[in-house]
């Protein structure tokens, strides 16, 4: 646990590095999300299925990106859970991962995803557990809408599977609002 957290730390250091070293043609993007996850599959979790077909936990998170050029970007966002499950500790969530932005200068921006959780504690796996993530979205560029360059309204469904605790959700709602510099 402690060497994935040093990991991370270690890349979230480096990225604005390397973004200086590549010039200013590369930028940076941030901001704020919420996701509204849907348990298809409970695993091996102890009594899931009471849980499955339910919505999980609701998540409310930050994150940042970093333009390798126009299109690609890796980042990484933290996510804590809204709602405590009966028994349980808060859910919280930190997720390294990449996208590919197929038309970055149009108004609206499709893009797939593909990320890593590390689900540190709580919800419903409450315990220490690694997956996959991937999933389909459209970035809204407000630009022209609000006069604030930079700004955008990104949203996207995702699949999630946790490979310990063997538990599949599907991300029915994910929004964010996000600046670019």
């Amino acid at each position: 646990m402690k060497r994935v957290m040093q990991t991370l730390v270690l890349a979230l250091l480096v990225l604005p590095l390397a973004s200086y070293a590549m010039g200013p043609d590369h930028q940076f993007e941030t901001g704020v999300q919420f996701q509204l996850p849907y348990i298809v599959d409970a695993g091996d979790i102890p009594g899931g299925a009471a849980i499955e077909d339910e919505t999980g936990d609701v998540l409310l998170g930050v994150f940042g990106n970093w333009f390798y050029n126009a299109n690609w970007s890796f980042g990484a966002q933290f996510d804590i859970g809204l709602e405590k499950p009966a028994g349980g500790d808060t859910q919280f969530l930190i997720t390294p991962g990449t996208a590919w932005n197929f038309l970055p200068d149009a108004m609206f921006d499709p893009y797939v995803r593909l990320d890593v959780p590390f689900n540190i504690t709580g919800g419903v796996i409450d315990d220490f557990d690694v997956g996959v993530n991937g999933g389909v979205g459209v970035v809204w560029h407000l630009e022209d809408l609000t006069g604030v360059e930079g700004f955008s309204f990104k949203t996207d469904f995702d699949a999630n599977y946790f490979f310990d605790s063997e538990l599949f959700s599907l991300t029915l709602f994910r929004a964010a609002l996000a600046y670019s510099f």
